[in-house]
């Protein structure tokens, strides 16, 4: 297979649309990352001045009605000793003031989208003594991934990785004959070579794009935490992981349902022998199955058996898909189930086509 492999790297390198696919996916990721760059505000700080006009509309309502407004001027100046201690990177008094000012005036919690989750986040915050992140515009190395993998893997990867696997399997065909059927080797065989030689050219190509756009993260936003606390859900119940351990979940699923992609973006060519058709195919049947239960909710009960609903890696590792569609057996588990099931029944279908294909040789 080393000869196979290193005969579709030399075609890779010389295929200008190849070479096209991944210049697109690098120019979109590392585009990703710039507007991240350039969204970078603070959470906390933005939730301090959302708390000030309320804790000071307390003040003059008590001020008008002549009480005691010693405890909101408290809060007040917990407020802006929280604020200074957070621009000094004081993070854990900062969280500490904070904490107190929402025990003190529960009301406060009406300005948080959850405020159970928030205030969880930042006892951990606290623990680990760093800065909130607004993982909706993260550009450090760590959580920069985490994004990736959340929003621009399911699509443009995909799409990427469709339109490449059509390429190579297309360079089997010259016209409509079968070009490697005309090989001394068994055709089984030529296909599992293909079939890995492909996956391991897409794979090495995502992670290098990956790889550059994170090297250069790293050198203008830093490297970032891998403990950094992220919002999970563990039994349909709040929880807190961390970075780490989203990552790493979410990178297995990713590695699992590409060579997913490619059996069957190489089934399908196998069978039409039309490159469009194969690409077109290959994309909506997995992008399809990821937000299907967007359109069709009747398919909340069963999406978890669809191998392409698993390309929400990161909505999958965190358990929030399962919470917001309430299917349980939506996890982690579940998916390395449905893929490597998916992978086994779709390489016994390469195989049976394989062995028709050889039959009709002789």
């Amino acid at each position: 297979m080393k000869s196979y492999l290193a005969l579709l790297w030399t075609q890779t390198r010389k295929n200008h649309f190849l070479l096209a696919a991944f210049g697109f996916l690098f120019v979109m990721t590392l585009g990703f990352w710039l507007l991240n760059t350039t969204n970078q505000n603070s959470p906390f700080l933005q939730q301090s001045e959302l708390d000030r006009p309320q804790l000071e509309e307390a003040l003059a309502v008590v001020q008008a009605e002549k009480g005691d407004a010693q405890a909101i001027n408290a809060g007040l100046t917990r407020l802006d000793a929280a604020k200074q201690a957070y621009l000094k990177h004081d993070y854990q008094q900062a969280y500490r003031l904070t904490l107190k000012n929402y025990q003190a005036f529960p009301q406060l919690k009406a300005n948080l989208t959850a405020p159970d989750e928030k205030i969880q986040l930042w006892h951990a915050l606290a623990a680990a003594d760093l800065p909130e992140v607004d993982l909706a515009h993260a550009n450090n190395t760590i959580l920069f991934s985490y994004r990736f993998l959340e929003t621009v893997f399911p699509i443009l990867v995909v799409l990427v990785s469709a339109y490449v696997f059509g390429l190579i399997f297309r360079s089997s065909y010259a016209a409509k004959l079968n070009l490697d059927g005309l090989l001394p080797q068994r055709y089984w065989q030529i296909l599992l070579e293909k079939l890995c030689c492909a996956t391991i050219i897409v794979l090495f190509g995502v992670a290098l794009i990956l790889g550059i756009v994170d090297l250069i993260a790293a050198l203008f936003a830093g490297f970032g935490h891998a403990n950094y606390p992220i919002s999970a859900y563990q039994a349909g119940q709040p929880a807190l992981t961390n970075a780490k351990t989203i990552l790493g979940k979410s990178i297995v699923l990713a590695v699992l349902i590409i060579p997913a992609i490619a059996i069957t973006s190489f089934v399908l060519q196998q069978v039409t022998g039309n490159y469009l058709l194969t690409f077109f195919l290959t994309f909506f049947i997995f992008v399809g199955q990821a937000y299907l239960v967007t359109i069709l909710k009747s398919f909340k009960t069963i999406v978890h058996l669809l191998p392409g609903f698993y390309l929400q890696v990161v909505g999958i590792a965190t358990g929030s898909l399962a919470v917001t569609l309430g299917n349980a057996q939506i996890t982690y588990q579940m998916g390395i189930k449905v893929i490597s099931c998916y992978l086994v029944v779709m390489v016994g279908v390469m195989l049976l086509i394989g062995q028709l294909r050889q039959a009709r040789r002789h």
